[in-house]
C-alpha cells in the first residue's frame, strides 16, 4: 500500500508537470438481427486519452449498474464491456458509453433494436357506452419491431368486417386511437383493432360500442292561440331510449295529471312516446306558460308553450313611480290576474313641459313577465308623463291612466354664453349675457351670479346676484368701480340644486373719464324740404369732439350724420315734403358717446308752404313744428322715467362693412385699433365717423391715443 501511494504521488507530479490528453472513444454498434431471448455484448474502447479514465454506461440517459441480466465488465483501463444475457422488450433503447478524465470527456451512443412480435401498449376495453350526438374515442396502441401496422374494422350483422377509412365521421389517429364524430345510434356495434408487424403472431381486440339516446322532443309551435270555450291540445312527441318519463308544468309549477279543466295521456310511437295535454273549456285563466319536461337515464329535454287567449288584454293598473332621481326613475305596474295572455308591455314616457312639437317620446318594450322598468336618459328638473299598454297576439289594451312625475333638479351643466362687458363710464361696467342652452338648465333657473375683480388681483371675486324676477334681457350695470381700472368678469347660472360652471373670463377696463351727457336739442324752424336745429351741451371738463345726429324718416331705419364738435346748430336740407322726421342728437368726447337727447318729431310742409319763422307772423310757440316736438318730448320723458335704466343699453351702430380707422391724440396716421377682444367698450361699439377735419381734432400733448371704428354717414346735407 505504501508503494502504491508513492506511485500515485509520482503520477500526480508527472500529470502536473506534463499536459494530459482528453479521452476519445471508438464507435460501436449492436447487431441488427437480434431477437427476444438472445444475448448481446457491446464493447466500449478508449482509443486515446491519458489515465486515469472513468468509463460509465447509460440507457436512455439513465446510468446502468451491474446486476441481473445486465453485466458491466471493466476489462482494462481502455476497454469496458456491456453484456445482456437474455434480451427482453424493456431492453430496447439507446445505450451510451462515456469516458472521462481530468482533461475532458467523450461519449458514443448506439441503438439496441430487437425484432419482436407486436405487444399491447394500450389494450382496448371490451365495451364502451356513449351518448348520441357526442364525440367519442376507442383507444388501441401496440409496440414491436419493426413498428406494427394497426387497422380498424367494423363488424357487420353477418360477421363481415368492413375496413374503416379516414373521413369526417371516423378517422384513425397516429397513435392508433379511433375517433368517431357526431355519434348516432347507427354507430352502435362491434369494432375490431388488428395489429401486426411480420414477426410472430398478430394482435386483435374487439370492442362493443353501445350508443344511448337522451330524450329529444320534436320542436313544434311554441306559441298557441285559442278562443274562449275551445278545447286545446298541447302535444309533446319525444324520442330517446326507454323508459321516458314526462311531466307537465304551468308557469314553472307542477301540473297535476288530471283535473276538471285539463287531463294528460301518453301514446307509444315508433321512436319513443307522445304526451298530450288537453285543456277543456279554455278560459282567460288558462293563459299561461306551459312546459313539457321529459327525462330518461341519459338526460332531459324541455319544450315550452305560451298559451294565449284570443282577446285583447286589459290595461295595466296601479302605475307608480319610485326612486325618482335627476336622470332615472323606476316605474312599476300591475295587470289583471284573469288576463295573463300578454306577449309584451309597451312603456311610453315624454316630457310634459316645453313646446309640444319638441317633446321627445321615448318607448321601451318589455317581455310579458316584467312588471317594472328603470326609465333612463331623463332630464333633471323636468316633468314627465308615463303610460303603459299591454299587447297580445290579438292587439293592444287601452293605455293605462297617465301618471306625471318630476325628476330631481341638478346644477346647471353649462355656463352662460356670449358674455359682453362694456365700459359705460369711469365707474361703471355694463355686463350682458345669454342664458345657457335650455337643455342644460337641469331645472328652473333662479338667477345668475355676476362675479368681478381687478385683473391680476389676489383678492377674491365680488359678485352681484341677479334673480330671474329682476333681470331683463340678462343685463346688469356694475357700479362703484375704480377709475380707469381693468376688471375680470365671469357669469354663473344657478337653480334650486346649486350653481353651474363659470363662463369664460372677460376683461374690460373702466373709462378714465366720463362721456358727455345728452345735448339739449331744439327745433328752430321747418319748411317743405329742411329742418333747422340748434342745441346746447352741458359744461364738462373735456371738449366735444363730434355730434351724432340720428334721423328717421316716416318710421324707416335710422340714418346717421356726424357733425364737428365746434358747432351748436345745423340745418338738414333736401328733405321730402309732407314727411315725418324724428331726430335725436348725442355728443362724443375722447371717452366715447354720451346719451342721446330725447327725440324730436317734425313734419315737413307741403311743397310751397314755407314755415320759416321770419315769414310767419304767428308766435313761434304756436307753430305745428314746435308743438309736436314739445308734446313728443313730454311723452318721451315720462317713458324715460319708467325705463330709465334702458339708457345704459348699447346702441349697436357698427355695421359689418369694411371699417375706416382714425387716430386721435398723438397719432398722426390712420391704422387699426388696438386689440381689445376681452372688452366690448362702448368707445368701440358706438364708434363715430371721420370728423369733418381730422387734423384739427387732434389734441396736442394728449396721451390718450384711442382708435375708434368709423363709418361714413350716408345722409346728404
Amino acid at each position: 500500500m505504501k508503494g502504491t501511494s508513492i506511485i500515485l504521488v509520482v503520477v500526480s507530479i508527472l500529470q502536473s508537470t506534463f499536459s494530459i490528453d482528453p479521452p476519445q472513444l471508438q464507435p460501436f454498434e449492436f447487431p441488427n438481427d437480434l431477437e427476444m431471448g438472445s444475448k448481446v455484448v457491446a464493447v466500449c474502447i478508449l482509443r486515446e486519452g491519458d489515465p486515469p479514465v472513468t468509463i460509465v454506461w447509460k440507457k436512455d440517459g439513465q446510468q446502468l449498474s451491474h446486476g441481473g441480466r445486465l453485466t458491466i465488465e471493466q476489462v482494462n483501463i481502455d476497454i469496458s464491456n456491456l453484456k445482456i444475457s437474455i434480451i427482453s422488450p424493456e431492453d430496447v433503447g439507446n445505450y451510451t458509453c462515456t469516458a472521462t478524465n481530468s482533461a475532458g470527456s467523450d461519449s458514443f451512443t448506439a441503438a439496441l433494436v430487437v425484432r419482436g412480435p407486436p405487444f399491447w401498449l394500450h389494450e382496448p376495453i371490451n365495451s364502451q357506452a356513449v351518448l348520441g350526438a357526442s364525440q367519442t374515442t376507442i383507444h388501441c396502441s401496440a409496440g414491436g419491431y419493426p413498428r406494427p401496422k394497426l387497422l380498424w374494422f367494423k363488424k357487420g350483422p353477418s360477421g363481415s368486417l368492413t375496413p374503416i377509412s379516414r373521413s369526417y365521421k371516423m378517422k384513425v389517429l397516429d397513435n392508433g386511437t379511433l375517433l368517431i364524430n357526431d355519434v348516432k345510434e347507427t354507430d352502435s356495434g362491434t369494432y375490431l383493432c388488428q395489429v401486426e408487424n411480420g414477426v410472430g403472431e398478430s394482435l386483435e381486440k374487439a370492442v362493443r360500442l353501445s350508443v344511448h339516446a337522451p330524450p329529444l322532443i320534436q320542436r313544434e309551435r311554441e306559441t298557441l292561440t285559442f278562443k274562449r270555450g275551445e278545447t286545446g291540445l298541447l302535444s309533446c312527441a319525444t324520442k330517446g331510449e326507454l323508459p321516458l318519463i314526462v311531466k307537465w308544468l304551468k308557469n314553472h309549477g307542477n301540473l297535476e295529471p288530471w283535473s276538471n279543466s285539463h287531463e294528460t295521456y301518453t301514446e307509444d310511437t315508433f321512436e319513443g312516446i307522445k304526451s298530450i295535454l288537453v285543456l277543456r273549456n279554455i278560459q282567460p285563466h288558462d293563459s299561461a306558460l306551459y312546459a313539457c319536461k321529459v327525462r330518461n337515464n341519459f338526460g332531459t329535454d324541455e319544450l315550452s308553450f305560451n298559451v294565449i287567449i284570443n282577446e285583447p288584454p286589459e290595461s295595466p293598473y296601479q302605475v307608480a313611480l319610485s326612486d325618482i332621481r335627476g336622470r332615472t326613475a323606476r316605474v312599476t305596474w300591475q295587470i289583471s290576474t284573469t288576463l295573463t295572455a300578454i306577449t309584451q308591455f309597451i312603456v311610453r314616457f315624454w316630457p310634459t313641459t316645453g313646446k309640444k312639437t319638441t317633446r321627445r317620446l321615448q318607448e321601451e318594450t318589455l317581455s310579458f313577465d316584467k312588471r317594472t322598468l328603470l326609465l333612463r336618459d331623463l332630464h333633471p328638473g323636468t316633468e314627465y308623463t308615463v303610460e303603459i299598454q299591454s299587447e297580445n297576439s290579438i292587439g293592444f289594451s287601452e293605455p293605462s291612466d297617465p301618471v306625471r312625475f318630476t325628476t330631481m333638479e341638478e346644477e346647471p351643466s353649462s355656463a352662460p354664453v356670449d358674455i359682453k362687458v362694456a365700459a359705460v363710464d369711469s365707474q361703471t361696467l355694463m355686463v350682458s349675457w345669454k342664458s345657457p342652452p335650455r337643455e342644460h338648465w337641469n331645472g328652473v333657473l333662479k338667477g345668475y351670479y355676476v362675479s368681478y375683480k381687478v385683473k391680476d388681483s389676489s383678492n377674491r371675486f365680488s359678485y352681484e346676484t341677479v334673480t330671474t324676477d329682476d333681470v331683463i334681457d340678462n343685463e346688469i350695470a356694475i357700479q362703484g368701480l375704480n377709475f380707469g381700472t381693468e376688471y375680470v368678469v365671469t357669469v354663473k347660472a344657478f337653480n334650486s340644486a346649486g350653481t353651474g360652471p363659470s363662463s369664460e373670463e372677460v376683461m374690460c377696463a373702466t373709462l378714465r373719464g366720463d362721456p358727455p351727457s345728452a345735448p339739449d336739442l331744439r327745433l328752430v324752424s321747418v319748411n317743405f324740404d329742411a329742418l333747422k336745429l340748434d342745441w346746447r351741451t352741458p359744461q364738462i371738463n373735456l371738449p366735444v369732439l363730434q355730434y351724432n345726429l340720428e334721423i328717421k324718416e316716416n318710421g324707416k331705419s335710422k340714418q346717421q350724420l356726424h357733425l364737428p364738435g365746434t358747432i351748436n346748430n345745423y340745418q338738414l336740407m333736401h328733405l321730402k315734403a309732407g314727411s315725418k322726421y324724428e331726430v335725436s342728437l348725442a355728443a362724443y368726447n375722447t371717452f366715447g358717446k354720451g346719451r342721446a337727447s330725447a327725440p324730436i318729431v317734425a313734419f315737413t310742409e307741403i311743397t310751397g308752404e314755407s314755415s320759416d319763422e321770419n315769414s310767419n307772423t304767428e308766435p313761434f310757440y304756436l307753430r305745428l313744428y314746435f308743438i309736436i316736438p314739445v308734446a313728443t318730448s313730454v311723452t318721451v320723458i315720462i317713458c324715460a322715467v319708467v325705463v330709465a335704466w334702458a339708457c345704459l343699453k348699447k346702441e349697436h351702430i357698427v355695421e359689418k362693412n369694411q371699417p375706416i380707422y382714425v387716430a386721435y391724440g398723438t397719432r398722426s396716421a390712420y391704422g387699426p385699433p388696438p386689440i381689445l377682444d376681452s372688452c366690448n367698450s362702448r368707445i368701440l361699439e358706438n364708434g363715430y365717423d371721420i370728423p369733418w377735419d381730422t387734423p384739427g381734432y387732434r389734441i396736442s400733448g394728449s396721451n390718450d391715443g384711442n382708435y375708434t371704428k368709423l363709418k361714413p354717414g350716408n345722409l346728404q346735407t
